[in-house]
């Protein structure tokens, strides 16, 4: 299945559901994509200059990459273990920035045993409408499938048919 809102795009399977938060708008919003399995991807988006980053405070050109590595120095939640960054990988085409990002950690909440989790985010900058964004998803390790590309294939088709407001 094909969607697109706010000029943003997705392709899933026919199977999976799709909610789009109510103040959803063109420059900022949010949707959740469901698959039959509970499982899902989170999609937000967002003007780059509402980002707080030192590279946009600094009036440097603003990269992906260094974003992601600033988020993840400034770690400083005590539930959240021995994170690890298994790949942070990203390519440029024309005025769109793309990084894959795999992320392993354990969550301990007080009283409760350790979860060992993944976090999976797909993020485009588009710097024709400096607009970013960008799909999660966040999962138990013992959740995940041996073919982890049902959640990956939706999340890497996150596209931005961007035009000129």
């Amino acid at each position: 299945m094909k969607f697109q809102l706010f000029d943003i795009g997705i392709t899933t399977p026919s199977d999976w559901r799709l909610r789009v938060t109510e103040k959803s708008a063109y420059q900022s919003g949010k949707m959740a994509i469901i698959s039959p399995k509970k499982l899902y991807i989170a999609v937000q988006w967002q003007p780059l200059d509402s980002i707080k980053s030192a590279a946009v405070k600094e009036g440097n050109e603003f990269s992906l990459k260094e974003y992601i590595e600033e988020i993840f120095s400034q770690t400083k939640d005590k539930k959240i273990r021995d994170m690890k960054v298994l790949e942070n990988t990203g390519h440029v085409e024309g005025e769109h920035e793309f990084r894959f990002i795999r992320v392993t950690f354990t969550y301990k909440k007080f009283l409760n045993p350790p979860k060992p989790q993944q976090y999976i985010g797909y993020m485009i900058l588009c710097k024709k409408i400096n607009r970013l964004i960008g799909a999660f998803t966040n999962l138990p390790i013992d959740a995940i499938d041996e073919d982890i590309t049902y959640l990956e294939g939706p999340l890497r088709s996150i596209v931005c048919y961007c035009t000129k407001i």
